[in-house]
């Protein structure tokens, strides 16, 4: 069988490549999909399967590929199948670790499970079911760990969480139920010494092209260039799987017809939910952490969360019990990542910071909507010039001025801590610490926010 388009893989970035592909108007018999499951793409929250799937696209279920040749443009069944593409797009994911990966003695009981497909869902809800107010071990502390947890405990299940496999004080946990989520691993294998690799994945460009021509990779098993961080990085979590898979289906049909797109530009973003509890996180989790808000167990409100300060700029932010105007605050503080000069004083401000920073970064989006088309060069230049002359102490500088002439107006200092105009970077027209108002048809008013620009020291 022979197919213009190729997706191999059934997750959720293979759905999500589908639904891209019949957005940009595939044609029907154009495009197949190849999965190993017996049921088509999903996810949780899981997403109709007729919106994902439209008529005209071939769903092969229930097929393990077993050989890729990408120089040939031929993938290989199990069952000696043979089909051809033009383009690929390799949506693979990961697969779990498990247990006897570590030749953890015993992994191989009865009742221990693992959470990557439907089918492995199923056999656990049946368990559940059969051992009811039993006993249940989680082995791993992070997300798919927590998640079990809450839904074992909802069951009325005693649960205990493990974050090693090997207890290091001896002791021996009993368990009706052991469920383990401890990771997992790319899955590559079909494509080794075929593909260029980096960091665990197959690496990509910003519109997940990979070294072969016309193979792209998405999702879990690709690495690509963190923009926001200028560094290649590799990510699993479903919301990279839907931009990534959106993103490689729009460079396919900008190629084709001769246009281009914008780099992929991926914010890391993770979320969760257990009992009345919900968080988010968005950035960076390196350098220096800063904890905010009430974290008391006993808190009404549950209201608390971090940031994470690195070469003095925030790099990322986790908020649980957030709203969704505060989730969407401290999104922006991870991408816009402004500098802060002292922790104690992030750690006072907490939730108001990010709140603070969104809203100035929403003034400079707005501005770009009026000012949009206009040469504003003469105007910041103006500004610079009144911006010299504040005194110390000097805040929010006001300055009125002509696009057409550049000519300034008054200068209104505010009370704020001392700065000075040399650090004002204006990245060829402005940085992100300054704002500008459109105020009539000729003129602006120009507000330097010098509050969170850097020292000159």
């Amino acid at each position: 069988m022979a197919f213009k388009y190729v997706i191999l893989g059934g997750g959720v970035a293979a759905g999500y490549a589908a639904r891209e592909f019949a957005n940009q108007g595939v044609k029907p018999g154009e495009l197949a999909i190849i999965s190993k499951e017996a049921v088509a793409p999903y996810e949780r929250p899981a997403l109709s399967k007729a919106y994902l799937f439209p008529e005209g696209i071939s769903l092969i279920l229930g097929t393990e590929i077993v050989k890729a040749d990408l120089a040939s443009k031929t993938l290989i069944s199990a069952a000696g199948e043979t089909y051809k593409y033009q383009t690929l797009i390799i949506a693979t994911g990961s697969t779990v670790i498990r247990l006897t990966d570590f030749g953890v003695q015993g992994a191989d009981a009865k009742n221990i499970f693992y959470l990557r497909e439907i089918d492995e869902a199923d056999e656990l809800v049946e368990a559940i079911k059969a051992k009811k107010n039993g006993k249940a071990v989680v082995v791993g502390g992070g997300y798919i760990g927590l998640e079990l947890s809450a839904a074992l405990r909802i069951n009325n299940f005693d649960v205990s969480m493990v974050t090693d496999v090997k207890l290091k004080d001896g002791r021996v946990l009993e368990a009706d139920i052991v469920v383990v989520g401890v990771g997992g691993k790319p899955l590559t294998t079909l494509f080794k010494g075929q593909i260029e690799e980096e960091k665990g994945g197959i690496k990509t460009d910003s519109f997940f092209k990979t070294s072969v021509p016309d193979v792209y990779a998405v999702g879990d098993v690709a690495t690509f260039p963190m923009k926001l961080y200028d560094e290649i990085r590799r990510v699993e979590h479903v919301d990279h799987a839907r931009k990534s898979a959106e993103q490689a289906v729009k460079a396919i049909f900008a190629s084709e017809h001769g246009k281009s797109i914008s780099e992929y530009d991926y914010l890391p973003y993770f979320y969760s939910r257990a009992f009345d509890l919900s968080w988010q996180f968005y950035g960076d989790n390196v350098g220096e952490t800063v904890l905010f808000g009430d974290s008391k167990p006993t808190s009404p409100t549950h209201k608390f969360g971090s940031y994470w300060i690195k070469d003095g700029k925030v790099v990322g932010a986790f908020l649980e019990s957030g709203t969704p105007e505060e989730n969407k605050a401290i999104a922006k503080v991870a991408r816009v990542q402004p500098p802060v000069e002292s922790l104690d004083q992030l750690a006072t401000e907490g939730l108001t910071f990010a709140i603070g920073a969104e809203a100035d970064n929403d003034g400079i989006e707005l501005l770009l909507t009026q000012v949009k088309g206009k040469d504003i060069t003469e105007l910041i230049a103006a500004g610079r010039e009144k911006l010299a002359s504040v005194p110390a102490g000097g805040g929010a500088v006001a300055v009125s001025a002509s696009a057409s002439s550049g000519g300034g107006g008054a200068a209104a200092p505010a009370a704020a801590e001392s700065k000075k105009e040399e650090k004002v970077e204006s990245d060829g027209a402005y940085n992100l610490s300054s704002s500008l108002i459109l105020a009539g048809p000729e003129e602006f008013d120009v507000f330097l926010w010098l509050l969170r620009l850097p020292s000159s020291d």
